[in-house]
C-alpha cells in the first residue's frame, strides 16, 4: 500500500511538472509580430495605455528585423509622452487623492508606477513633482529606421518633447525652438508636419515669456526664414514675433522681421459701427481687399498722406484711412 501511495505522488508530482513545463514553453513562445502589433492597437484604441505599450516594447525586443518596429516604436513613444504629459507626480497625487475619484487615482498611481520603474525612459524632476518622457523611443526610430515614413513625424514629436521640457523647467527661449526646427525644416522639407510646426511657434511667440532675447531671436529667425518662408503659415509667424517686438518697443527688430524698410507702429481700428476697409491703394476708389473689425488690430508699416499701409494678423498687406486707426 505504502509503494502504491508512494508511486502516485511520485506519478502526479511528474505530471505538475510536465503542465508547468509546457506552459512555461507555451508563455515565453514569440508571437508573431503582426499579431502583437495588433493587439496593441487595439488596446491602445480602448485606452489602455500600460498594456499597449507592453505589446509594443515586447514586438521591438523579440523582433527586432520586422517592419512594425518603426510603429512600435511610434507608438510607444507617443504613449509615453502621453503618459508623462497627464500624470500627476507622486506628491501631488498624495496631497489630492482624497479629492480624487476612485478611477483617477488607481491610473495614475498605475502611471506613476510605471515611469518609476522606467528610469531609462523618464526622469523625475524633484521640483516640478513630475516625471518627463527623455524620447528614447522616437530617437531610436529616427537613428535606426531613417527610411522609415514615420521619422519625419518622430522629429516633430521630439522637437516637441524637448520644448515641453524646457518650459516644465522654465529654461525655454524662442530662439532654442527657432534653431531647433530650422533643422528640422531642412532635414525634412517635403513633410506635412511643417506646417504644425509653424503652429507650434506661433504659439509659443504669442506667448510674452518667450520674448527673451530680441537680437538672438532675429538672428534665428533670419535663418529659419531661409527654410520656412515658402509656407502659408509663415507670414502670421512673422507678424506675431514683429507685434511682440513692437510691444517690447523695438521697433527695428520688428522691421527685420518682417523684411520692411520700417515700422510705424501697432494700430486698433476705431469705427463706430461697421468694420473697416482694408484697400489695394491709397484711395477710396481702390480695390477693397478685405475688412477688418472693430478693435482689430494691425501692424502700422508706412504712412502717406491720410493713408497707412497696414499688414493685418494673417499677412494680408494693404491701405487703410487714419481716421478710423489709433495707434497704441
Amino acid at each position: 500500500m505504502k509503494r502504491f501511495l508512494h508511486k502516485s505522488c511520485y506519478l502526479m508530482l511528474c505530471l505538475i511538472v510536465s503542465v508547468q513545463f509546457t506552459g512555461c514553453r507555451y508563455f515565453s513562445k514569440k508571437i508573431p509580430p503582426a499579431e502583437q502589433f495588433s493587439n496593441a492597437e487595439q488596446l491602445r484604441k480602448d485606452g489602455r495605455l500600460l498594456d499597449a505599450v507592453e505589446r509594443y516594447d515586447t514586438l521591438v525586443s523579440q523582433h527586432p528585423d520586422s517592419e512594425l518596429v518603426p510603429p512600435a516604436l511610434y507608438y510607444s513613444g507617443a504613449i509615453k509622452y502621453t503618459i508623462s504629459g497627464q500624470a500627476i507626480g507622486p506628491k501631488t497625487l498624495k496631497a489630492r487623492e482624497n479629492g480624487l475619484s476612485e478611477g483617477k487615482k488607481t491610473r495614475y498611481n498605475a502611471w506613476i508606477e510605471y515611469m518609476k520603474d522606467h528610469q531609462d525612459a523618464f526622469s523625475y524632476v524633484e521640483g516640478l513633482d513630475r516625471y518627463l518622457y527623455k524620447g528614447n523611443d522616437f530617437k531610436t526610430l529616427i537613428e535606426k529606421h531613417p527610411s522609415s515614413n514615420l521619422v519625419d513625424d518622430a522629429a516633430f514629436q521630439l522637437i516637441r518633447l524637448h520644448v515641453h521640457g524646457k518650459q516644465s523647467t522654465k529654461t525655454f527661449r524662442l530662439d532654442y525652438a527657432l534653431q531647433l526646427y530650422t533643422d528640422y525644416f531642412t532635414a525634412y522639407p517635403q513633410s506635412p508636419y511643417r506646417a504644425k510646426a509653424l503652429e507650434h511657434l506661433g504659439t509659443l511667440a504669442d506667448k510674452g515669456s518667450a520674448m527673451v532675447n530680441n537680437d538672438a531671436i532675429g538672428t534665428a529667425f533670419k535663418e529659419f526664414s531661409t527654410a520656412a518662408s515658402d509656407l502659408p503659415g509663415f507670414r502670421p509667424l512673422a507678424y506675431t514675433l514683429a507685434l511682440s517686438f513692437l510691444e517690447s518697443g523695438d521697433r527695428s527688430g520688428a522691421a527685420s522681421i518682417l523684411g520692411v524698410p520700417s515700422v510705424i507702429g501697432i494700430g486698433t481700428v476705431d469705427t463706430e459701427r461697421t468694420r473697416l476697409n482694408i484697400r489695394s491703394g491709397q484711395g477710396t476708389n481702390t480695390r477693397i481687399v478685405t475688412k477688418v473689425e472693430k478693435g482689430g488690430r494691425l501692424l502700422l508699416l508706412d504712412q502717406s498722406g491720410t493713408w497707412y499701409k497696414v499688414l493685418l494678423p494673417d499677412g494680408t498687406t494693404g491701405y487703410a484711412h487714419r481716421d478710423f486707426i489709433r495707434e497704441t
